[in-house]
Formats: structure tokens, sequence, C-alpha cells
């Protein structure tokens, strides 16, 4: 039997996606057209399965968006749904709910601090931080808000009690500086009902967030998790991914036991007016029935998807090109949060 009053791991059923349409030209300055189209693909793929909520600014943008969506040739359904909530920016995994399942198997919305990525942009992106409240004003699901700073990006969960996380993001001095590591992990612990927490160290290379570890390593069952390894000892994220990989592979899960890591490649890399962009496999995003992986047109996407798709045999795996959405420094899982499922059917 599965515990309740837990954070459920995003291979587990789910109840629906949540997205917001992308709007921000501080994010996108030239390729909004472009990222607009590729979330139309990457809308098609969901719908087609899954329930999906969309975040937009007001009524005229329903409209707007739906024009958007049927001129790229998205098959309009029952399933997606529109929330007229408006936001600054689009990447609702870092200020979205991350939900867990209380002791009765209902949806709990839990709300942390969102400080813009350690204060690195403007206040308008911090009150991107009132959609969890929002959200759950709009379905009635219970709330808990959190005086602590976490983005949804910076864990990974297996749900069975532990996280995986990087020391680069949560230790870091613009984040909860007045807590020492120990302290940190007591608060996750206790506020997502934990048994144990894997620290690693290092980050991708144009990762804006200090680390996140969605660019980085993820679960995909259980006990194996999934990392991405540059094997060119020249390029400049080799040393941070071989870290990352090494400490995994001396890692343990919540009752001791070692975990199965799989390597992902790394991308070539994508640069943009000079720029090297944070690009990454491991930015996938999972939904019931696929997983929907961020490709950027090189001969490393097919070893890519042939890894997650021998790890995923029971979901198909499908690329998403991201070389405009990746200028925005994320890719689907950034801009992606699920809701999972439960007995509460408010999605």
């Amino acid at each position: 039997m599965i515990p309740m009053n837990r954070l459920p791991a995003e291979f587990e059923p789910q109840q629906a996606i949540l997205l917001t349409w992308p709007k921000n030209s501080e994010t996108w300055p030239d390729q909004l057209e472009q990222v607009e189209a590729a979330y139309c693909t990457w809308i098609s793929e969901i719908i087609d399965h899954q329930n999906l909520y969309l975040l937009v600014d007001s009524e005229l943008d329903i409209e707007c968006v739906k024009n958007k969506l049927t001129l790229n040739g998205v098959a309009l359904n029952e399933r997606l749904h529109f929330y007229v909530i408006p936001t600054f920016d689009s990447w609702i995994r870092d200020y979205g709910p991350i939900s867990m399942i209380d002791e009765d198997g209902e949806l709990v919305f839990n709300n942390f601090k969102f400080d813009g990525w350690g204060g690195k942009y403007t206040t308008r992106y911090q009150g991107d931080s009132l959609v969890p409240k929002k959200l759950s004003e709009f379905k009635g699901v219970p709330f808990k808000k959190h005086d602590f700073i976490l983005e949804g990006g910076s864990i990974e969960v297996n749900g069975k009690g532990t996280l995986l996380t990087t020391r680069t993001c949560l230790l870091n001095q613009n984040r909860n500086s007045k807590l020492s590591e120990q302290q940190i992990e007591i608060y996750l612990k206790h506020s997502l009902n934990l048994k144990h927490v894997i620290w690693v160290d290092g980050e991708i290379k144009g990762d804006d967030t200090d680390g996140h570890i969605d660019d980085a390593a993820r679960f995909v069952n259980e006990t194996t998790v999934v990392c991405v390894v540059e094997d060119n000892p020249q390029d400049e994220n080799y040393q941070g991914t071989q870290q990352i990989y090494s400490q995994l592979k001396n890692a343990v899960d919540q009752d001791g036991k070692p975990l199965t890591v799989v390597k992902l490649p790394m991308p070539k890399p994508v640069v943009t007016r000079g720029e090297r962009l944070p690009a990454s496999y491991a930015n996938f995003l999972i939904t019931n029935k696929k997983v929907l992986v961020p490709i950027y047109d090189c001969e490393q996407d097919q070893t890519a998807l042939h890894v997650l798709q021998t790890l995923f045999p029971k979901r198909k795996v499908v690329g998403i090109r991201c070389n405009d959405i990746v200028w925005g420094l994320g890719a689907l899982h950034c801009l992606s949060m699920q809701i999972p499922a439960s007995q509460m059917k408010v999605f």
C-alpha cells in the first residue's frame, strides 16, 4: 500500500499538467513566435491523452491562444482547460504549487517563497509566487504557505521519501542564507515528509538558477536516476556533470540501497549571441503516457531519446525541438508542473 502524506514522483499517475502561455519578451526577446509554435506542438502531445491547464492573463487571451493553437494544427478538445491567472513569466515549475497527497489521499498545495532565482530578476517575476494560492482558491485545494525559498526545479523525488538536490542552489547565499545544510535538510524532511536527502554539487553551464537538479539528474523510477554526463574533457560541462554522476554512483536511497544510475549524453553546445545556453536532455517532462524530451538538432538527440525510451518502456518518448525555448534558460520541465492523481478529482 502506498503511504499517504507524501510528495509523489513525477512518474506516478497524474491528474493534469500545468503550463503558462509564453509572452515575456524579456525571456524571449526575438524568439517568442517560435516559442509559441513549440508550445503548440508540446500542448498537442499532452492533450491527446491527458488534461492540461493553461494559464493566461485575460479572457481575451483565451480566444487569441485558441486561434494560435488551431493555426498551428492543434486539435482542440475537452482536455485543454484555461485559467485566467495573470503572470509575468512562464516558469511555472519554480513558482507553481508543489503538490502532496495527505493522509486521506487528498491533494494539498505547498506554496514556497519564490525570490526570482536568488533575486537575479525584478520583483515582477517574484509576483508569480501568488499562482499556487490562486489555483487553490479556484479549485478548493488545501493550501500550505512556507516561509522558505524553494523552486520546484531544484528538487527531484522518487515518491518513497528520497529527495535529490544540489548544494549550488539550495545552499547559495541568495536563497536561505541563514540556514545551514543540516537545517535546510531538516526543513525539507519536515515540510515534505521525507526520509532522506541526497546532495550533489555542480551545475550546467548557462543555468541562471544556480544549479537546478532538473537540468542534471532525474528519477525515472523509485530506484533509478538518469544523469547527463559530458564525456569531452575540453567541454566546460565536463567537470560538473562528471562530479554529479560520481556522487550519484555513491548515493543510497531511503532504505540505504544504492541507486541505479544511467548516463544521458549532453547535446552539442547550443549558443546564441555568443552565450552558452543550458541545453540538457534531463529537462524532460513525464506525463501519464509520454515522456516529452527537449532536443536540439544535433546527433546526440537520437541517443538521448533511445536511452529514455529504454528506461520508459510503457511510455512513448517524443522529442520536442527546444532550440528557441532554451534561449529563455530552461526547457520543458522548467516550464511545466504536474498535478498528481488523488482522491480529490479537481483537475
